[in-house]
């Protein structure tokens, strides 16, 4: 009988782990499913903002797991070229329908328009009013009025104001998009649509009858001002002069009374002599002893107040003296 060796159990222990981690790999690989795949999915090839019309070069083929599929997904490159995005995209993002305006279409004006902002239109038959054919959706302009004197003005001599500053152009002519705007140049700017303010359109409505409007552009990256500027308002424009400020209302008198001992301060209306506020020694303030007590004195002193106090007044009486 042949004796077993301390050796010969290590090599049977070994091939005994070796036989139970094969079985459960080849279980494990009997238990799992593959994948399902799609292939030719296609992709934004790198991030693409809205309003882009895309072209062959944004458009990508990929393989990506059916999970990452949505239902929606346009697989053929002819249905997603010359179309315009309504949303952002990111790289290798399926291209879906609602990522997209309807075949034709594109965003309209009050797509455009932020919360607050009213779409006013100005003339621009003038090249500088148009910016020489040069203006586009989306820049931004200052707005320049210049009048003319006429003898209903009330601008006397030929001026230009600064009426509005970073204001955005939101469409030129029909054009709401700056490559359809590129395009559609050959007849020159007929009109230009601002977005502003409800209080701004209010002037540029009315400033489009006095005078000449024109566009000065802007650098992209200034944005709009902190601090506007003095600029024409509605009474220069109009010639209306402005109203006179409130007239400060005279500050009222005072007398001091002293009456056996006690001292009252009354306050009279500086401009109708009566008397609206009493103040006895204790600092208590009372509205009717100053009205009762003011017929039965003789005219009191007049003292401004935030004066000192002063001593009984000559036609007031002598206090009682007791004792």
């Amino acid at each position: 009988m042949r004796r077993i060796t301390p050796a010969t159990v290590t090599v049977g222990v070994l091939f005994a782990f070796v036989a139970l981690v094969g079985a459960y790999v080849v279980k494990a690989g009997l238990r799992s499913k593959p994948v399902p795949m799609v292939n030719n999915v296609m992709v934004a090839v790198a991030d693409i903002p809205a309003e882009t019309v895309l072209t062959a070069s944004d458009v990508g083929r990929v393989t990506l797991p059916q999970s990452m599929v949505p239902p929606s997904t346009i697989m053929e490159r002819a249905g997603l070229v010359g179309r315009r995005l309504r949303e952002p995209m990111k790289a290798l993002q399926p291209f879906t329908g609602n990522l997209f305006y309807p075949p034709g279409g594109g965003p309209t004006l009050s797509n455009r328009l932020k919360p607050g902002f009213r779409a006013v239109t100005i003339e621009a038959t003038s090249a500088s009013a148009g910016l020489g054919g040069l203006a586009r959706p989306s820049d931004i302009v200052d707005v320049l009025l210049t009048v003319n004197p006429d003898s209903q003005s009330p601008v006397k001599t030929r001026t230009t104001l600064t009426l509005l500053q970073g204001v955005e152009v939101l469409a030129v002519d029909t054009n709401v998009d700056r490559v359809s705007a590129k395009l559609d140049q050959s007849n020159g700017i007929q009109t230009v649509t601002l977005s502003v303010t409800p209080d701004d359109a209010n002037l540029l409505v009315l400033a489009k009858q006095q005078g000449q409007l024109q566009l000065a552009l802007r650098n992209p990256e200034e944005g709009a001002p902190k601090e506007m500027p003095k600029r024409a308002t509605l009474h220069e424009l109009l010639g209306i002069p402005l109203p006179p400020n409130p007239a400060t209302p005279p500050k009222p008198f005072v007398s001091e009374i002293y009456r056996s001992g006690d001292r009252q301060e009354l306050q009279f209306d500086a401009t109708t002599g009566r008397p609206i506020r009493s103040i006895g020694s204790g600092g208590t303030p009372s509205q009717s002893s100053a009205s009762s007590q003011a017929p039965s004195q003789s005219a009191p002193s007049r003292v401004p107040t935030g004066s000192g106090g002063v001593g009984p007044s000559p036609a007031s009486p002598a206090p009682d003296r007791q004792g």
